[in-house]
């Protein structure tokens, strides 16, 4: 678990996206720094993107959520748990669907 991130995005208060990943957490950072330059250009597509880029996650456990339901990820939206469908989890910015416990070590909560 050392090792999972969050980014969450945030516009007015109200989540737009969160960007999850089961390892190199600790590249949560970079990703929110990115976010806020290319703020623009946001979509669960350029976000999965840029993601893999900066090394915040693989193809094998990064997941980007949209407000809108949304799914991006390079395995089969079938095989995620319950937790990435539930919307009550998407709207806390700081829960982490990968396991129940919701927790995970590094954690970047961006404003634009």
């Amino acid at each position: 678990m050392a090792t999972q991130g969050i980014v969450s995005i945030k516009k007015s208060g109200k989540m737009l996206f969160k960007v999850i990943t089961g390892s190199d957490g600790y590249n949560a950072s970079k990703l929110a720094n990115w976010v806020n330059a290319n703020k623009e250009s946001l979509s669960v597509k350029t976000l999965h993107a840029a993601a893999l880029d900066i090394g915040f996650g693989n193809e094998i456990n990064l997941v980007v959520q949209g407000q809108d339901n949304s799914l991006y990820c390079s395995t089969d939206e079938e095989d995620l748990n319950d937790l990435y469908h539930d919307q009550d989890k998407f709207l806390d910015p700081r829960f982490n669907p990968r396991w129940k416990h919701g927790t995970a070590d590094f954690v970047e909560i961006v404003e634009i």
